[in-house]
């Protein structure tokens, strides 16, 4: 198994068992789902990226390119094959057993500060590798920070979903569209035309990585009631407190004084990652090992639970917005071709069938990515599948993942107009409210 196995016909699914059940991850143009490399039963994580619903093929493309880059870093998940259709790209990477961080912390409970300097440790090393390079990730955030194990304490961290990482040249700084606005740093957050991205934007999402580790709340979220507008709002001004509380009693000065550097407004003044696997917090052997406050009053479940109802609506206000486009392009289709014929999006069964479509090959993008083909449909004709809209189901698939219930788009019979349908549980984590999406149209 590597990037550079030979091509062949089918040779995705001759080589790889499909697990698309047992699904990792969703994101608005991909899915990753588990994998087994069937010469030695190693499993592996396999991203599926749809072309069509893709902002551009560079994307993907860079992707692949930042992972070969970053080849068999102990920080940075690893590449191990690439392949595509005409439809979609497949990209094979070591799968890292432990799943997200914050995930596995809050499923094991007690943590201390010891190991959170550990993984925020790996989490710089990985950066160091990065920047030394000119790549820029722009999108560290909990969720693609990955352990290797399911034993969080001994597991080490992995750095994963190269999708936003970009090569700066030149000390040329990078546009901000499609990232999570709750990681990112001042810069990145200033008006339309003034945003801009650098190696110290990741530096800062460190820093909000780890105040959240220590204190189980975002920094400046501190009681889970901002609205997006006014976060965003706070991030800018950067101002925020560790001077009161008990939670804070138990965290060392030397935590606080890094977190200081690495959440400065100033981005000149801010810790490169070189010089912040230099602090003092990390030489320190007297960093505290008893279990933080935030790991055993249930923390940084909270914090995921309030971070999940923000996302949801998110989600929601931009399917709407996406929903009333595509009706108003459908009226003008309507007017223009006089064509009725109306589209009902289906969910997509989970089945190796549905996730290897049958499609024509097309020539590799480069001598590394394998084409795939002589895919077979569910009734196990050769074909052509039909793909519903992307960006309809894209933003359907998003907000089904989320509620983790019922989520359909169907057509008002009256006024022909899309309308999203809900069935959502009151879960642990609450129903999205209306004060929630009314945050996030502003």
């Amino acid at each position: 198994m590597g990037a550079c196995t030979s091509q062949g016909s089918n040779a995705l699914t001759k080589n790889y068992e499909l697990e698309v059940a047992h699904l990792l991850g969703e994101g608005s143009y991909s899915i990753v789902f588990q994998g087994r490399y069937k010469l030695t039963g190693e499993r592996v994580a396999i991203k599926r990226i749809d072309k069509q619903r893709s902002v551009s093929s560079q994307m993907w493309e860079d992707e692949i390119a930042m992972l070969r880059q970053c080849a068999r870093h102990e920080n940075i998940i690893e590449l191990r094959d690439v392949y595509q259709t005409a439809a979609h790209v497949f990209i094979v990477t070591e799968l890292a057993e432990g799943g997200e961080l914050f995930q596995a912390l809050i499923n094991d409970g007690a943590y201390s500060e010891w190991d959170a300097k550990r993984y925020i440790l790996d989490v710089f090393h990985a950066l160091q590798f990065l920047h030394q390079q000119n790549i820029v990730h722009r999108d560290v955030k909990p969720e693609n920070l990955l352990l290797t194990t399911k034993d969080s304490k001994t597991a080490r961290i992995k750095l994963a979903d190269f999708g936003m990482a970009k090569i700066i040249k030149d000390a040329s700084m990078l546009g901000c569209e499609h990232l999570t606005w709750a990681y990112c740093a001042p810069e990145v957050l200033q008006e339309e035309g003034v945003s801009a991205y650098d190696a110290k934007s990741d530096i800062w999402s460190v820093g909000i990585v780890l105040h959240v580790l220590l204190t189980g709340w975002h920094p400046f979220d501190v009681d889970g009631r901002q609205t997006k507008t006014q976060m965003v709002e706070s991030i800018r001004l950067g101002k925020f407190d560790m001077s009161e509380g008990e939670v804070w009693e138990s965290v060392s000065n030397d935590a606080k004084d890094l977190l200081r550097q690495l959440l400065c407004v100033d981005r000149t003044k801010r810790l490169t990652a070189t010089q912040a696997l230099g602090h003092a917090w990390f030489a320190s052997p007297h960093t505290p090992r008893s279990p933080l406050s935030v790991s055993v009053s249930g923390g940084l479940g909270h914090y995921q639970r309030k971070m999940l109802r923000k996302f949801r609506a998110s989600v929601l206000v931009a399917m709407a917005a996406e929903v009333l486009r595509r009706s108003i392009q459908k009226g003008d289709d309507t007017d223009n071709n006089n064509n009725n014929n109306e589209t009902h999006p289906q969910d997509a069964a989970a089945t190796v069938s549905s996730v290897v479509s049958d499609e024509a090959p097309v020539a590799p993008v480069n001598e590394h990515v394998h084409p795939v083909t002589d895919s077979v449909t569910e009734d196990g004709n050769s074909g052509a599948s039909r793909a519903p809209p992307p960006k309809l189901v894209s933003a359907r698939s998003q907000f089904a993942l989320l509620f983790g219930k019922q989520a359909s788009l169907r057509q008002a019979d009256d006024a022909q107009t899309p309308v999203i349908t809900t069935a959502v549980a009151a879960d642990e984590g609450g129903a999205t409210s209306l004060d929630d999406i009314d945050v996030l149209v502003e």
